[in-house]
């Protein structure tokens, strides 16, 4: 029961933290209107697509896969698996500790229906989701979230929902930062969300880090994350969406 009612302690306090904060929002472009991946300049971008697919007919594809889900934070950490739909419809709603970090490249049915519903994009190089270093459908529940973590390019698709991103680029400045505060992922014990209460107040202070970026991606909106960008994600609805990474 205490942990309960901690819990709902902390998102009370999350929503009324972040009616205080100063979101700062990237740079924003229409996903339709880029040609070619050096325009984005290795640079954050907020990606405008109103003909992203709706939730409902992703959904209704998706609803037989069996994906695989994890504790709420950690990717490389999968507890369970069981069909997408049961997921959404019965997991999700009721506990935010559990979170879809499905591999697309290793799951020939999701391999085959991904790219019918959300294209490889014609600026890639790499023209079939098989050319991708790594593919991913995700789901989770309000608060739940992904810990610090880095890799190489990707887009992020939000299919349906809302994310509260926290993203600072790789530097020396800024890995010594997240090195000697103990912030690589695997070190972080608490949940995305305590995690932003408890650091958002140093990481946010001038000087801190290079380039601090906190904003928030709505559904039909895709995140281009460049190689190596330091980021964090608390999920402030329920979310359903996928990204495709390459090298």
């Amino acid at each position: 029961m205490f942990g309960i009612f901690k819990k709902k302690n902390s998102e009370k306090r999350f929503g009324q933290y972040l009616e205080g904060i100063s979101l700062l929002t990237p740079l924003q472009r229409e996903y339709n209107t880029i040609k070619n991946l050096s325009s984005l300049k290795k640079k954050v971008h907020l990606l405008t697509m109103p003909d992203l697919i709706a939730e409902g007919p992703f959904c209704s594809k998706l609803k037989e896969v069996e994906v695989q889900y994890a504790a709420s934070g950690e990717a490389t950490k999968l507890v369970g698996s069981l069909s997408f739909d049961e997921f959404i419809k019965r997991v999700m709603p009721k506990d935010n500790r559990k979170y879809v970090f499905h591999n697309i490249l290793k799951d020939p049915i999701a391999c085959s229906l991904i790219p019918q519903l959300i294209p490889i994009p014609s600026f890639f190089k790499k023209k079939t989701i098989r050319d991708l270093r790594i593919s991913r459908l995700f789901a989770g529940g309000k608060y739940s979230g992904t810990h610090l973590h880095i890799h190489s390019e990707a887009l992020n698709y939000l299919v349906s929902g809302k994310k509260l991103w926290i993203m600072f680029p790789y530097s020396d400045k800024n890995n010594r930062f997240v090195e000697t505060k103990n912030m690589r992922y695997g070190q972080i014990k608490t949940s995305a969300m305590q995690w932003f209460l408890d650091a958002y107040t140093e990481l946010s202070e001038p000087g801190v880090l290079d380039e601090l970026q906190v904003f928030i991606q709505h559904e039909k909106e895709v995140v281009y994350i460049p190689a190596g960008c330091h980021h964090a994600v608390v999920n402030l609805e329920d979310v359903i969406g996928i990204t495709y990474s390459w090298v």
